[in-house]
């Protein structure tokens, strides 16, 4: 699959890199036991994140119409004038408005997921989600996050995730043949099923449970018969955008 960020612009900090599983939330649970939800963490990580350059904060009046009624402080007074037209509200009705740097082009078919940083929640902001057709397009898009309550402000730090980019395949997703079915048309998976409830069941009931004791079986990639599933995966490692910004350019 071809995952190309054509660099449109020169202001720097804008890096685009793998995302982290690592969110300080889960990092502060009891033993860090957030972590042991391995679909949470595989989720965390896939995808790609593009960092914000600049330190700010924001405040928005609750104005509806035009754009005035956000306002848009940075911590470097220096990075107003370098960053005040690609960060800045444009929409209005408190929404701040990132100019994504980047022209990004997929394979035929394969579209990207613009959204928040997965799992990440941030206090009076939501970001807003995109699905862009990057296979075709020849400009840029925006991320977009939108302040919940006025007068109460928002930070963003340098060096935070403001966008997570995924792929997104539009033909597979409209391919499904979706049906619901009772699960006694599979007496196997409803053994399989009665089997994992029950122990669920009985370790939950356990009086000599720790809090460092879990069942692992999803983590193990293990069904209750201990059969492994052929294809499970603990982690997951994306690459780095390879920078060829440094190359001759094409004529």
């Amino acid at each position: 699959m071809d995952l190309i960020a054509y660099r449109v612009g020169t202001l720097p900090g804008w890096t685009l890199r793998p995302a982290s599983k690592k969110r300080q939330w889960m990092n502060e649970t009891h033993g860090s036991f957030a972590y042991r939800c391995l679909p949470l963490t595989i989720a965390n990580s896939a995808g790609w994140v593009i960092e914000c350059p600049a330190a700010f904060s924001a405040v928005w009046d609750g104005e509806q119409i035009g754009d005035a009624g956000v306002t848009l402080t940075f911590a470097d007074t220096a990075d107003a004038s370098v960053y005040g037209t690609s960060i800045h509200s444009h929409f209005g009705s408190g929404v701040i408005t990132f100019n994504i740097p980047y022209l990004f082009r997929t394979s035929s078919g394969v579209a990207l997921h613009a959204r928040g940083v997965p799992n990440a929640p941030k206090y009076n902001v939501a970001p807003l989600e995109g699905l862009i057709e990057t296979d075709w397009l020849p400009f840029t898009f925006t991320m977009n996050w939108k302040i919940q309550r006025p007068h109460i402000p928002v930070h963003f730090a340098k060096g935070e995730p403001i966008c997570f980019i995924q792929p997104f395949s539009i033909p597979l997703l409209e391919s499904a043949e979706p049906e619901i079915r009772s699960i006694d048309t599979d007496p196997e998976l409803k053994q399989q099923f009665a089997e994992w409830r029950q122990s669920r069941r009985d370790f939950i009931a356990r009086d000599d449970r720790t809090m460092r004791e879990w069942q692992k079986t999803y983590t193990r990639g293990q069904r209750m018969d201990g059969t492994k599933a052929h294809a499970h995966r603990t982690t997951i490692r994306l690459p780095h955008f390879a920078d060829h910004t440094t190359e001759p350019e094409a004529p």
